[in-house]
């Protein structure tokens, strides 16, 4: 993904699922193997990496390798969910 203004700037890879949070911030299940956030104009890259697939990890979101997720959650108390499709895991997103 371009991050950048929502408007000229950022583009989508195979946008899957979504979900809002209570600051209004949309974020986006990309299935290039990434999780964006719209907040403002903004776009930006929460977790895994522009269409990049190897081995899958966890750790640090932003060094994440993620397999193509699917859908998002956020619950009553702030915290992120995502499920991560071809690798059928749910795992739970730490955004600072």
């Amino acid at each position: 993904a371009n991050p950048g203004h929502r408007l000229t700037d950022a583009k989508f890879h195979n946008p899957h699922g979504m979900a809002i949070n209570a600051d209004g911030e949309i974020f986006v299940c990309n299935k290039g193997h990434f999780i964006t956030r719209i907040h403002g104009d903004l776009v930006d890259i929460v977790s895994g990496k522009y269409n990049t697939w190897s081995p899958l990890s966890n750790g640090e979101p932003s060094e994440s390798i993620l397999d193509q997720p699917r859908n998002f959650a956020v619950d009553f108390e702030g915290n992120y969910f995502f499920a991560g499709g071809n690798d059928r895991t749910v795992r739970k997103l730490s955004i600072e």
